[in-house]
């Protein structure tokens, strides 16, 4: 990996990191997170499609573009079944921003945002088993996306 793969990985991961978390913790607070937010995709968007042109090979492009509209599709679908909008929207953001998993990652090429969402649904089951319980924290409504943004922390790490 070269410096400027690594500028450009710094570059798309922090901000993405840092839309995530302010909108995970939006809504946490007040269940709803403004739409201005979500306009990180276009940048993510930019850097991506930066990324992988200068980069990467042909086969890599066609990938992320797979990656990317099949994640489009799944948000949609996501919130035409039932789920919040910025859930969606998330979940669509990840998707543009970050295709696949960082450089350093040994599964790459592997679909990040469906990692992310699979994290977020293992971490958030014990939330939705146990809601009925005493526990004052689990008797709040269940809001996914703070999931999604310690889900894709943790696909990060790893």
């Amino acid at each position: 990996m070269n410096i400027t793969t690594l500028f450009l990985e710094l570059l798309r991961f922090i901000p993405l990191l840092t839309v995530m978390g302010y909108a995970a913790y939006s809504d946490y607070k007040t269940g709803e997170v403004s739409n201005k937010v979500w306009r990180y995709i276009i940048i993510g968007g930019l850097i991506t499609s930066l990324e992988t042109a200068f980069f990467f090979s042909i086969p890599l492009l066609i990938i992320n573009l797979a990656v990317i509209a099949v994640s489009v599709v799944l948000g949609f679908l996501m919130f035409k079944l039932g789920g919040g909008g910025a859930d969606s929207k998330a979940f669509m953001t990840i998707g543009v921003s970050a295709p696949l998993f960082p450089l350093w990652s040994f599964l790459w090429p592997f679909p990040l945002p469906i990692v992310v969402l699979f994290i977020a649904c293992v971490l958030a089951l014990p939330a939705l088993i146990f809601r009925n319980s005493d526990v004052p924290f689990l008797k709040r409504k269940i809001r996914f996306l703070p999931f999604m943004f310690i889900g894709l922390i943790f696909s990060l790490i790893l």
